[in-house]
Protein backbone atom coordinates (compact mmCIF):
# COMPACT_ATOMS: atom_id res chain seq x y z
CA UNK A 1 0.00 0.00 0.00
CA UNK A 2 1.13 3.02 -1.37
CA UNK A 3 1.42 6.40 1.13
CA UNK A 4 2.17 9.54 -0.73
CA UNK A 5 3.89 12.34 1.06
CA UNK A 6 3.73 15.43 0.02
CA UNK A 7 6.64 18.17 0.59
CA UNK A 8 6.03 21.41 0.86
CA UNK A 9 8.39 24.59 -0.19
CA UNK A 10 10.25 24.87 3.04
CA UNK A 11 11.41 28.39 4.28
CA UNK A 12 15.09 28.28 3.34
CA UNK A 13 16.35 30.55 6.35
CA UNK A 14 16.35 33.51 4.33
CA UNK A 15 13.22 34.82 5.44
CA UNK A 16 11.33 35.21 2.26
CA UNK A 17 8.19 33.97 1.16
CA UNK A 18 8.23 32.84 -2.46
CA UNK A 19 11.73 31.18 -4.27
CA UNK A 20 12.01 30.68 -8.01
CA UNK A 21 11.83 26.98 -9.45
CA UNK A 22 15.31 27.27 -10.82
CA UNK A 23 15.89 23.37 -12.33
CA UNK A 24 14.30 20.13 -11.14
CA UNK A 25 17.12 17.03 -10.77
CA UNK A 26 14.37 14.21 -10.70
CA UNK A 27 10.67 13.14 -12.79
CA UNK A 28 7.61 11.66 -11.83
CA UNK A 29 8.93 7.96 -12.00
CA UNK A 30 12.20 8.13 -10.69
CA UNK A 31 13.51 6.77 -7.34
CA UNK A 32 14.49 8.66 -4.96
CA UNK A 33 16.37 8.75 -1.62
CA UNK A 34 16.59 11.07 1.80
CA UNK A 35 18.67 13.68 1.34
CA UNK A 36 18.77 13.53 -2.65
CA UNK A 37 18.81 16.68 -3.98
CA UNK A 38 15.72 17.18 -5.85
CA UNK A 39 15.32 20.44 -7.22
CA UNK A 40 17.25 23.96 -7.05
CA UNK A 41 15.17 27.19 -6.09
CA UNK A 42 16.37 30.59 -5.76
CA UNK A 43 15.13 33.39 -3.69
CA UNK A 44 15.70 37.16 -3.62
CA UNK A 45 19.10 36.13 -2.05
CA UNK A 46 20.37 33.07 -2.86
CA UNK A 47 20.10 29.89 -4.93
CA UNK A 48 19.49 26.67 -2.92
CA UNK A 49 19.62 22.90 -3.62
CA UNK A 50 16.77 20.75 -1.43
CA UNK A 51 17.04 17.49 -0.68
CA UNK A 52 14.58 14.90 -0.62
CA UNK A 53 13.00 14.06 2.77
CA UNK A 54 11.52 10.52 2.02
CA UNK A 55 13.02 8.03 0.03
CA UNK A 56 10.53 6.51 -2.65
CA UNK A 57 8.98 7.27 -6.03
CA UNK A 58 8.24 10.15 -7.54
CA UNK A 59 4.53 10.71 -8.43
CA UNK A 60 4.24 14.44 -8.67
CA UNK A 61 6.11 17.43 -9.53
CA UNK A 62 3.83 20.44 -8.36
CA UNK A 63 5.95 23.42 -10.54
CA UNK A 64 7.75 23.97 -13.55
CA UNK A 65 10.46 25.84 -14.13
CA UNK A 66 10.46 29.78 -13.62
CA UNK A 67 7.68 29.39 -11.23
CA UNK A 68 7.20 31.82 -8.44
CA UNK A 69 6.10 29.18 -5.48
CA UNK A 70 5.08 30.69 -2.11
CA UNK A 71 6.27 28.78 0.74
CA UNK A 72 4.06 26.40 2.25
CA UNK A 73 2.85 25.02 -1.06
CA UNK A 74 3.22 21.69 -2.25
CA UNK A 75 6.71 21.39 -4.42
CA UNK A 76 6.64 17.62 -5.05
CA UNK A 77 4.87 14.32 -4.39
CA UNK A 78 6.65 11.11 -3.49
CA UNK A 79 5.38 7.43 -3.00
CA UNK A 80 6.27 5.73 -0.03
CA UNK A 81 4.78 2.51 1.10
CA UNK A 82 3.37 1.70 4.87
CA UNK A 83 6.83 0.07 5.84
CA UNK A 84 8.83 2.87 4.84
CA UNK A 85 10.16 1.17 2.00
CA UNK A 86 11.23 2.61 -1.39
CA UNK A 87 7.79 1.66 -3.87
CA UNK A 88 8.95 -0.44 -7.08
CA UNK A 89 11.89 -1.36 -5.73
CA UNK A 90 15.40 0.09 -6.55
CA UNK A 91 17.04 -2.22 -8.73
CA UNK A 92 20.07 -3.47 -6.29
CA UNK A 93 19.06 -1.32 -3.45
CA UNK A 94 19.24 -3.73 -0.82
CA UNK A 95 18.15 -1.11 2.06
CA UNK A 96 16.07 2.25 2.03
CA UNK A 97 18.24 4.96 3.40
CA UNK A 98 16.94 6.72 6.70
CA UNK A 99 17.86 10.06 7.19
CA UNK A 100 20.25 9.61 10.52
CA UNK A 101 20.50 12.04 13.50
CA UNK A 102 23.14 14.18 11.15
CA UNK A 103 21.17 14.53 8.23
CA UNK A 104 17.73 14.74 9.68
CA UNK A 105 19.06 18.15 11.07
CA UNK A 106 19.24 19.65 7.33
CA UNK A 107 15.82 18.82 7.09
CA UNK A 108 14.08 20.68 10.17
CA UNK A 109 10.89 22.00 9.55
CA UNK A 110 9.71 19.93 6.30
CA UNK A 111 10.23 16.23 6.73
CA UNK A 112 10.43 12.96 8.60
CA UNK A 113 13.36 12.50 11.37
CA UNK A 114 14.85 9.56 11.07
CA UNK A 115 16.08 6.86 13.52
CA UNK A 116 19.35 6.21 12.53
CA UNK A 117 18.49 3.06 11.96
CA UNK A 118 17.71 1.66 8.06
CA UNK A 119 15.34 -1.41 7.19
CA UNK A 120 16.54 -3.77 4.70
CA UNK A 121 13.59 -4.86 1.96
CA UNK A 122 12.12 -7.93 1.78
CA UNK A 123 13.25 -10.65 -0.25
CA UNK A 124 10.68 -12.82 -1.40
CA UNK A 125 9.90 -16.43 0.17
CA UNK A 126 11.83 -19.29 -1.48
CA UNK A 127 10.13 -20.62 -4.76
CA UNK A 128 7.93 -16.85 -4.95
CA UNK A 129 8.96 -15.48 -8.12
CA UNK A 130 10.84 -12.64 -8.46
CA UNK A 131 8.66 -9.07 -9.37
CA UNK A 132 9.87 -7.91 -12.85
CA UNK A 133 10.48 -4.12 -12.25
CA UNK A 134 10.80 -1.93 -15.39
CA UNK A 135 12.39 1.33 -15.49
CA UNK A 136 12.33 3.85 -18.36
CA UNK A 137 15.04 6.22 -18.58
CA UNK A 138 14.97 8.87 -21.00
CA UNK A 139 18.04 11.81 -21.51
CA UNK A 140 17.17 14.97 -20.39
CA UNK A 141 17.00 17.41 -23.22
CA UNK A 142 19.44 20.30 -23.12
CA UNK A 143 18.67 22.77 -21.07
CA UNK A 144 19.36 26.39 -22.74
CA UNK A 145 22.16 28.70 -21.34
CA UNK A 146 20.80 30.30 -18.43
CA UNK A 147 22.24 33.84 -17.77
CA UNK A 148 24.34 34.51 -15.31
CA UNK A 149 23.32 36.96 -12.88
CA UNK A 150 23.20 37.47 -8.63
CA UNK A 151 19.38 36.92 -7.02
CA UNK A 152 19.06 40.16 -6.23
CA UNK A 153 19.27 41.14 -9.59
CA UNK A 154 17.20 38.25 -11.19
CA UNK A 155 14.42 39.57 -9.13
CA UNK A 156 15.39 43.32 -10.06
CA UNK A 157 14.73 42.08 -13.64
CA UNK A 158 11.42 40.44 -12.74
CA UNK A 159 10.11 43.28 -11.22
CA UNK A 160 11.08 45.48 -14.06
CA UNK A 161 9.42 43.38 -16.77
CA UNK A 162 13.18 42.87 -18.08
CA UNK A 163 13.91 39.91 -20.11
CA UNK A 164 17.72 38.46 -18.66
CA UNK A 165 18.60 36.64 -22.09
CA UNK A 166 18.43 39.76 -23.88
CA UNK A 167 20.92 41.59 -21.65
CA UNK A 168 24.11 41.81 -22.53
CA UNK A 169 26.07 41.43 -19.57
CA UNK A 170 29.13 43.80 -18.43
CA UNK A 171 30.04 42.27 -15.10
CA UNK A 172 32.98 40.20 -14.02
CA UNK A 173 32.67 37.29 -15.94
CA UNK A 174 30.13 38.12 -18.22
CA UNK A 175 28.31 38.86 -15.22
CA UNK A 176 24.86 40.72 -15.30
CA UNK A 177 24.53 43.64 -12.86
CA UNK A 178 22.02 45.78 -12.19
CA UNK A 179 23.34 48.56 -14.06
CA UNK A 180 22.59 46.64 -17.21
CA UNK A 181 19.24 45.63 -16.03
CA UNK A 182 18.38 49.32 -15.50
CA UNK A 183 19.67 49.97 -19.36
CA UNK A 184 17.81 47.61 -20.67
CA UNK A 185 14.27 48.80 -18.71
CA UNK A 186 15.40 52.29 -19.82
CA UNK A 187 14.69 50.91 -22.98
CA UNK A 188 11.79 49.35 -22.88
CA UNK A 189 8.40 50.20 -23.62
CA UNK A 190 6.41 51.73 -20.47
CA UNK A 191 4.40 48.49 -20.51
CA UNK A 192 7.10 46.92 -19.40
CA UNK A 193 9.19 49.54 -17.58
CA UNK A 194 6.92 51.74 -15.69
CA UNK A 195 9.23 53.22 -13.31
CA UNK A 196 10.09 57.15 -14.18
CA UNK A 197 13.99 56.51 -13.34
CA UNK A 198 16.68 54.35 -12.40
CA UNK A 199 16.00 55.96 -8.87
CA UNK A 200 12.59 54.48 -8.33
CA UNK A 201 13.76 50.97 -9.72
CA UNK A 202 16.63 51.13 -6.68
CA UNK A 203 13.83 51.37 -4.14
CA UNK A 204 11.68 48.97 -5.87
CA UNK A 205 14.49 46.25 -5.99
CA UNK A 206 15.75 46.92 -2.45
CA UNK A 207 12.39 46.95 -1.06
CA UNK A 208 12.33 43.05 -3.09
CA UNK A 209 15.27 42.09 -2.39
CA UNK A 210 15.35 42.80 1.46
CA UNK A 211 11.32 41.25 1.72
CA UNK A 212 9.72 44.39 2.74
CA UNK A 213 6.37 45.19 3.06
CA UNK A 214 3.93 47.33 3.92
CA UNK A 215 7.02 50.18 3.54
CA UNK A 216 5.90 54.16 4.85
CA UNK A 217 7.99 55.50 1.29
CA UNK A 218 8.65 59.23 2.48
CA UNK A 219 9.49 61.49 -0.38
CA UNK A 220 11.23 65.02 -0.53
CA UNK A 221 10.98 67.58 -3.72
CA UNK A 222 12.26 65.80 -6.09
CA UNK A 223 11.89 62.92 -3.93
CA UNK A 224 8.20 62.41 -4.75
CA UNK A 225 8.44 61.65 -8.32
CA UNK A 226 10.80 58.78 -6.68
CA UNK A 227 8.72 57.52 -4.29
CA UNK A 228 5.65 57.50 -6.85
CA UNK A 229 7.24 55.40 -9.53
CA UNK A 230 8.61 53.14 -6.67
CA UNK A 231 4.80 52.79 -5.32
CA UNK A 232 3.73 51.89 -9.35
CA UNK A 233 6.19 49.19 -9.73
CA UNK A 234 5.57 46.99 -6.28
CA UNK A 235 2.01 48.27 -4.82
CA UNK A 236 2.04 45.29 -2.63
CA UNK A 237 4.69 46.40 -0.60
CA UNK A 238 3.55 49.73 0.04
CA UNK A 239 1.73 50.89 3.36
CA UNK A 240 1.33 54.70 3.16
CA UNK A 241 2.92 57.38 1.16
CA UNK A 242 3.80 60.81 2.71
CA UNK A 243 5.44 63.89 0.40
CA UNK A 244 6.86 66.05 2.16
CA UNK A 245 6.91 69.17 0.27
CA UNK A 246 7.23 67.29 -2.79
CA UNK A 247 6.42 66.56 -6.33
CA UNK A 248 3.08 64.87 -6.46
CA UNK A 249 2.99 63.44 -9.93
CA UNK A 250 0.09 61.73 -12.49
CA UNK A 251 1.18 59.51 -15.42
CA UNK A 252 2.95 61.77 -18.15
CA UNK A 253 3.74 64.69 -15.62
CA UNK A 254 7.38 65.74 -15.03
CA UNK A 255 9.02 68.14 -12.22
CA UNK A 256 8.80 70.30 -15.17
CA UNK A 257 5.29 70.19 -16.31
CA UNK A 258 4.27 70.41 -12.94
CA UNK A 259 6.52 73.23 -11.97
CA UNK A 260 7.42 75.13 -15.44
CA UNK A 261 9.44 78.01 -13.87
CA UNK A 262 11.80 74.95 -12.90
CA UNK A 263 12.79 74.22 -16.72
CA UNK A 264 14.06 77.68 -17.61
CA UNK A 265 15.96 78.15 -14.08
CA UNK A 266 17.83 75.15 -14.30
CA UNK A 267 18.23 76.07 -18.20
CA UNK A 268 20.21 78.61 -17.01
CA UNK A 269 22.47 76.71 -14.20
CA UNK A 270 24.47 74.42 -16.74
CA UNK A 271 26.14 71.73 -14.85
CA UNK A 272 29.89 70.71 -15.01
CA UNK A 273 28.77 67.89 -17.29
CA UNK A 274 26.29 68.12 -20.62
CA UNK A 275 23.56 65.93 -18.97
CA UNK A 276 23.88 67.76 -15.53
CA UNK A 277 22.49 70.95 -14.20
CA UNK A 278 24.22 73.19 -11.39
CA UNK A 279 22.39 73.54 -7.59
CA UNK A 280 19.42 75.94 -8.16
CA UNK A 281 19.92 79.47 -6.04
CA UNK A 282 19.37 78.53 -2.35
CA UNK A 283 17.42 82.04 -2.24
CA UNK A 284 14.49 80.23 -4.76
CA UNK A 285 14.39 77.47 -1.82
CA UNK A 286 13.35 80.29 0.48
CA UNK A 287 16.23 80.15 2.36
CA UNK A 288 17.82 83.03 3.94
CA UNK A 289 22.03 84.43 4.04
CA UNK A 290 22.62 82.09 7.26
CA UNK A 291 20.64 78.94 5.08
CA UNK A 292 22.49 79.82 1.86
CA UNK A 293 25.81 79.49 3.41
CA UNK A 294 24.70 76.37 5.17
CA UNK A 295 23.12 74.86 1.85
CA UNK A 296 25.84 76.06 -0.70
CA UNK A 297 28.57 73.57 0.89
CA UNK A 298 26.29 70.66 0.46
CA UNK A 299 24.16 70.95 -2.81
CA UNK A 300 26.09 69.43 -5.98
CA UNK A 301 25.01 69.17 -9.34
CA UNK A 302 22.30 66.14 -10.77
CA UNK A 303 20.86 64.86 -14.00
CA UNK A 304 18.28 66.97 -15.83
CA UNK A 305 16.67 64.22 -16.64
CA UNK A 306 15.67 63.84 -13.57
CA UNK A 307 12.92 66.60 -14.02
CA UNK A 308 12.06 65.79 -17.57
CA UNK A 309 11.35 62.43 -17.39
CA UNK A 310 7.62 61.89 -17.07
CA UNK A 311 6.00 59.39 -14.49
CA UNK A 312 4.68 56.43 -16.53
CA UNK A 313 1.43 54.63 -15.89
CA UNK A 314 0.68 52.62 -12.21
CA UNK A 315 0.84 54.84 -9.89
CA UNK A 316 -3.55 56.16 -9.61
CA UNK A 317 -4.30 53.02 -9.15
CA UNK A 318 -1.36 51.78 -6.07
CA UNK A 319 -2.07 55.30 -4.78
CA UNK A 320 -5.85 54.93 -5.27
CA UNK A 321 -6.05 51.98 -2.11
CA UNK A 322 -2.73 53.33 0.64
CA UNK A 323 -2.82 55.82 2.87
CA UNK A 324 -1.44 58.81 1.43
CA UNK A 325 -0.57 62.22 2.73
CA UNK A 326 1.15 65.26 1.53
CA UNK A 327 2.89 67.83 3.91
CA UNK A 328 3.92 71.17 2.79
CA UNK A 329 5.36 74.23 4.02
CA UNK A 330 2.46 76.67 3.88
CA UNK A 331 4.64 79.66 4.37
CA UNK A 332 5.97 79.28 1.28
CA UNK A 333 4.11 79.31 -2.10
CA UNK A 334 7.27 76.85 -3.78
CA UNK A 335 4.69 73.84 -3.37
CA UNK A 336 0.99 74.68 -2.37
CA UNK A 337 -0.31 74.42 -5.86
CA UNK A 338 0.70 70.96 -5.49
CA UNK A 339 -0.53 70.28 -2.00
CA UNK A 340 -4.21 72.04 -3.47
CA UNK A 341 -3.84 69.29 -6.32
CA UNK A 342 -3.05 66.71 -4.02
CA UNK A 343 -5.97 67.49 -1.43
CA UNK A 344 -8.72 67.21 -4.87
CA UNK A 345 -7.11 63.68 -4.80
CA UNK A 346 -7.97 62.95 -1.70
CA UNK A 347 -4.86 63.02 -0.08
CA UNK A 348 -4.47 63.99 3.70
CA UNK A 349 -2.49 67.44 3.17
CA UNK A 350 -1.19 68.79 6.31
CA UNK A 351 0.40 72.25 6.53
CA UNK A 352 3.44 73.31 8.31
CA UNK A 353 4.17 76.77 9.23
CA UNK A 354 7.43 78.37 10.14
CA UNK A 355 9.31 76.33 8.38
CA UNK A 356 10.55 76.72 4.59
CA UNK A 357 11.00 73.91 1.87
CA UNK A 358 14.98 72.71 2.39
CA UNK A 359 16.29 74.73 5.53
CA UNK A 360 13.55 74.54 7.80
CA UNK A 361 12.31 70.84 6.87
CA UNK A 362 16.32 69.81 7.27
CA UNK A 363 17.25 72.03 10.40
CA UNK A 364 14.34 71.92 12.39
CA UNK A 365 13.68 67.80 11.29
CA UNK A 366 11.42 67.19 14.81
CA UNK A 367 8.57 69.40 12.85
CA UNK A 368 8.41 66.54 10.22
CA UNK A 369 8.99 64.08 12.54
CA UNK A 370 5.97 65.05 14.46
CA UNK A 371 3.49 64.75 11.66
CA UNK A 372 5.22 61.48 10.47
CA UNK A 373 4.81 59.62 13.93
CA UNK A 374 1.26 60.98 13.85
CA UNK A 375 0.75 58.66 10.89
CA UNK A 376 1.96 55.62 12.14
Amino acid sequence: MTSPQQFLLPDVGEGLTEAEILAWSVRPGDVVEVNQIIVEVETAKAAVELPSPYAGVVSALHAEVGDLLPVGRPLITIDTDARGETVGGAPDAGAVRQPDAEQAALLVGYGPQGTGTGRRRRRPAPGQPQRAVSVEVSAPEPAAARPAAKPPVRKLAKDLGVDLTTVAPTGPGNTITREDVHEAARGATPQTAPAPDAHAREIAELRASEGVVDAILVGHSYGGMVITGAAALAPDRVGQVVYADAFAPVTGESAFTMLPWLEKAFSESPGPAEWEVAPLDPGLLGADDEGAAWLSSRLTPMPRFNHEEPLGPGSEDALASRAVSYVYCADQALFTDIAASAEKRGFRVVALRDVTHVVGLLTSPHILERELLNLV
